[in-house]
């Protein structure tokens, strides 16, 4: 495809100048080395490169399945599990509410999957 493209073109995108003249949105890339001692000239933009070494080193730190196991236990942890089994969720979520005695502030996002605005509402 480099080929194809205009040789003003081709040295914007390459290098980021023109004439000499750095252009004022050139994308600079990165040229990589390859092991038998010859350089890639298909390139990677310099962005992409940081992003790929950022999330190799995300990967290298934290386990994905853990990440798993905790969203699971945040999306089916419920207050009022066994603890009210005579009553409804609503009651004994709210005689669990009832106990809190300190000020709280109810944050809502109207977009929020796991607690929809109603139970937004609800708790506040």
């Amino acid at each position: 495809m480099q080929d194809q493209l205009p040789t003003q073109l081709y040295t914007t995108i390459d290098s980021g100048t023109r004439n000499g003249t750095r252009a004022p949105f050139a994308v600079d890339v990165q040229r990589a080395e390859r092991n038998d001692g010859h350089y890639d000239n298909s390139g990677i933009f310099l962005a992409q490169s940081y992003l790929r070494y950022q999330g190799e080193k995300f990967n290298a730190r934290f386990d994905a399945n853990c990440y798993l196991h905790i969203l699971d236990k945040i999306d089916s942890h419920d207050i009022a599990r066994v603890r009210y089994p005579s009553l409804s969720d609503d009651e004994a979520i709210l005689s669990d509410l009832s106990q809190i005695r300190k000020p709280t502030l109810v944050v809502g996002v109207p977009t929020d999957g796991l607690y929809p605005p109603s139970e937004q509402i609800f708790l506040s």
